[in-house]
């Protein structure tokens, strides 16, 4: 997929030069505009291309530092570092969230990494909407999932 985006952004160039090309060409200045405007476009494509590129490889590396935390202990006790990755809280907030996770990953056996991705996907959820209070977190997280 990347060589195929990098033909997409080195044919969004050329393009933008064989616009270019014609607008010096063309023999009115309505066209000569168009080419002008369009000269002008291809190179805003090739960076939106290049941007998708970079977030593609932004995320590829998240996932493999959070799959990478995962194997090394991810769900375990108070163990919710992992699954903030990419994250922003404050230290005290992760304790918390921490405090929390252990708490919950205790009362509902939390075993499988699926299960613990589940339980801290929830408990950031709650922190991102200001819950901060790890037994409020811990009560409600508990009261969903262990129906």
């Amino acid at each position: 997929m990347l060589s195929n985006l990098s033909d997409e952004i080195r044919r969004c160039y050329e393009r933008a030069h064989e616009c270019g090309r014609k607008a010096q060409a063309a023999f009115n200045e309505e066209s000569r505009q168009d080419f002008l405007t369009l000269e002008r476009n291809w190179p805003a494509l090739a960076q939106s291309y290049e941007f998708t590129a970079r977030l593609a490889d932004f995320n590829n590396e998240t996932k493999r530092q959070r799959d990478r935390w995962l194997r090394l202990g991810a769900g375990s006790s108070g163990n919710i570092v992992p699954f903030l990755v990419g994250q922003a809280f404050a230290p005290e907030t992760v304790r918390q969230l921490s405090k929390a996770f252990d708490r919950v990953c205790a009362v509902l056996k939390v075993t499988s990494p699926s299960e613990a991705e589940k339980v801290a996907q929830k408990i950031i959820d709650l922190a991102q909407r200001g819950l901060r209070d790890d037994a409020q977190i811990a009560r409600m997280v508990i009261e969903e999932f262990g129906s």
